[in-house]
């Protein structure tokens, strides 16, 4: 991916991403109703593109890539971190939790202690109050 590519996509997460942490896990989000934008996405990183039929108040599928994988996430987020203006402090927050999470759980190789949860909770938190910005 070149970097006029990567400045796009950028764009993209900005205006049609969320990016969180759900179930200790964590979660980049991507939509739209252009299919072939998301293949190209889904191409590039190997994901899924899911589609869901219109509801009611909408006329087009709505496409969906929903990235939970640790390493994915992680790259995809180092990539656009550059080019990111929006969801810039979402991506380096997460990037310090998957900082955080591989050094925690990689060196040790110990199960999630209380307070790993209380980490996790931490960083749930201060992405969800920059939603709410």
């Amino acid at each position: 991916m070149n970097c006029t590519d990567r400045a796009y996509l950028a764009g993209y997460v900005d205006g049609e991403a969320c990016v969180g942490v759900y179930g200790h896990n964590p979660l980049l989000v991507i939509s739209s109703c252009f299919l072939p934008t998301l293949r190209c996405i889904a191409a590039e990183y190997d994901v899924n593109v899911l589609s869901y039929p219109p509801r009611a108040c909408q006329s087009k599928d709505v496409h969906v890539i929903r990235i939970t994988k640790v390493d994915t996430v992680r790259r995809m987020l180092m990539d656009l971190l550059p080019y990111l203006r929006e969801k810039r402090q979402e991506a380096v927050v997460m990037l310090r939790y998957l900082a955080y999470r591989r050094i925690a759980l990689t060196s040790s190789r110990r199960k999630r202690s209380q307070f790993d949860l209380c980490v996790d909770k931490h960083f749930e938190d201060k992405l969800k109050a920059m939603k709410q910005q």
